[in-house]
């Protein structure tokens, strides 16, 4: 039984605040507040192939959702910049339908909608 739990343990996925004031975090829900950004460190990766995939229970009139290198800086302050807003990361966002790296770039045709 404790080698089934150590096992559990071991492929949580815990969302951690980057940009933010995070209300709740957990392996399968997180409550930002304002705008934030949230990040999933130990799924961090320098070469390869990642997919994840994320269910918009809420989901609220800007939600940036993509990805960042390092060099993305962390802050515990709500600056009113996410994924996207700079050099350093890429978003999509389906409620503007837009794209962002280093700013919006209109032309992403895709609409989200809550429990996308």
């Amino acid at each position: 039984e404790a080698e089934k739990e150590a096992e559990k343990e071991a492929e949580r996925v815990v969302v951690s605040a980057m940009r933010s004031k995070v209300e709740a975090a957990g392996s399968l829900l997180c409550i930002l507040d304002g705008f934030s950004t949230a990040t999933v460190p130990q799924c961090a990766t320098a070469s390869g192939q990642v997919r994840y995939e994320v269910t918009l229970l809420d989901m609220g009139p800007c939600p940036q959702i993509g990805w960042a290198t390092p060099a993305f800086a962390h802050t515990d302050e709500l600056t009113g910049e996410g994924t996207g807003d700079d050099e350093h990361s890429w978003a999509a966002d389906g409620a503007r339908q837009s794209a962002w790296h280093g700013g919006q770039r209109p032309g992403y045709d895709v609409a989200w909608a809550t429990d996308d």
